[in-house]
């Protein structure tokens, strides 16, 4: 038996070699998907968080009923954030609920502007942090 092992050694060896290359293989290309992915929905949730502000700052500083319509464009704030990262999707949640306390009065309060304003900037920091971690 011992005689048998010696005389195969190499094609045992071989054989744990491919397997493992297989399974950290399979791996790679999990964490290249995963890391595409999240790119993928990251740069569409800037794309679209600056559109938001956009809109934002078209209604408050321009007072453009067309440009800066809120109605128009609620869809601006949207549910990528869950494919990025757990502390996004807090972000987002939380620019979600500001837009919703203060989307009527964006072009007449001050502090309804700033509001949005700010949790704006906290997602695209929080995604641009995800984005820089990223292998």
């Amino acid at each position: 038996m011992l005689k048998r092992i010696r005389e195969n050694l190499i094609a045992l060896i071989s054989v744990l070699i491919a397997v493992s290359a297989l399974f950290y293989s399979t791996w790679c290309l999990e964490v290249t998907e995963r890391n595409r992915n999240m790119r993928i929905a990251s740069f569409e949730t800037l794309r679209t968080l600056t559109d938001l502000q956009l809109l934002v700052d078209y209604a408050y500083y321009d007072k453009d009923a067309e440009r800066g319509n809120p109605i128009k464009d609620w869809s601006y704030v949207n549910d990528l954030s869950e494919t990025i990262s757990p502390d996004v999707k807090v972000k987002s949640d939380m620019l979600y609920k500001s837009w919703q306390e203060h989307w009527e009065n964006i072009s007449k309060q001050t502090e309804a502007q700033e509001a949005i304003t700010s949790k704006i900037a906290r997602t695209r920091e929080s995604i641009l942090a995800v984005m820089k971690s990223l292998d």
